[in-house]
């Protein structure tokens, strides 16, 4: 990636931080899932759902079995060949990972599937119960949703490719949502928010980017500030965990997605980079 333009760091206004306050209680409330599936109203949860209810969905898979190609090395899984079930469902190979807790980075588009996915799981399902788990899983549906929104590429030379940007990923959230309806309140569902997790977890397991911050903020910043703002940039940077830290992945982010910038500015307490 190329991070070479100069870019200041304290550009977040008063308005800018009440934007991303509306954004993330709108999140909260469901009205975000809401505008995005075209709904004009916030679901209440009733149980499963049912695969009708939506247009194409993802069918909901069965639990893993000795049957498939999974390979488990301590805590972790890695996934072979995918069974051919999974072959034939839009973001089949996600839900695989999913539902296996597969060793495997995903794609922005994927996350922001998934991010579709999840907010139903946290907001009608309460998965997961543990509050660390929620609380990770909520900073990144957050992050990832403003991606749906928004896009990956919003400053992109050309205004063609962040408008494609935003359709990719707007449709990515729709296909989760309507993954989630398809799967409801039921143990799949909680499958799936556990895998959510191990994903989130495995993808923060490397310190490398984190540790580069907390060096260079020394006296300034914390750790657990620089650890937020890994946590939140994911949405845009999948691998930030791996990556050299560089102030300058601030602007960065920021160009790629404004209302990811706003987030970490908001809920990590970083604005002067």
């Amino acid at each position: 990636m190329s991070l070479e333009k100069p870019f200041p760091g304290n550009l977040f206004s008063r308005f800018a931080v009440q934007l991303l306050k509306a954004l993330l209680i709108c999140l909260a409330v469901g009205l975000i899932p809401n505008l995005l599936s075209g709904q004009s109203t916030p679901r209440r949860s009733s149980g499963p759902r049912r695969s009708s209810d939506t247009t194409n969905p993802p069918a909901p898979s069965p639990a893993p079995s000795s049957a498939g190609s999974v390979s488990r090395r301590g805590s972790t899984v890695e996934c072979g060949s995918m069974p051919r079930r999974y072959q034939q469902q839009e973001y089949g190979s996600t839900m695989y990972a999913l539902e296996n807790s597969c060793q495997r980075a995903f794609t922005v588009e994927e996350q922001v599937f998934i991010a579709g996915l999840a907010q139903g799981l946290l907001k009608d399902c309460g998965f997961p119960a543990d509050p660390r788990s929620r609380s990770k899983m909520l900073t990144f549906v957050t992050a990832a949703t403003s991606v749906g929104i928004f896009g990956s590429d919003h400053s992109a030379e050309h205004l063609g490719d962040a408008a494609s940007s935003q359709i990719v990923n707007n449709a990515a959230y729709t296909a989760g949502d309507a993954a989630f309806k398809a799967v409801g309140c039921t143990p799949l569902g909680r499958l799936l928010a556990d895998g959510v997790v191990a994903y989130l977890d495995l993808a923060s397991s490397s310190n490398r980017f984190v540790e580069g911050c907390a060096r260079y903020y020394e006296g300034r910043y914390t750790r657990a500030q620089c650890q937020c703002v890994a946590d939140v940039m994911r949405a845009v940077e999948p691998e930030i965990y791996t990556q050299e830290f560089s102030r300058r992945i601030f602007p960065y982010i920021t160009r790629k997605n404004p209302f990811v910038g706003l987030q970490f500015a908001v809920q990590c307490r970083i604005g002067d980079y």
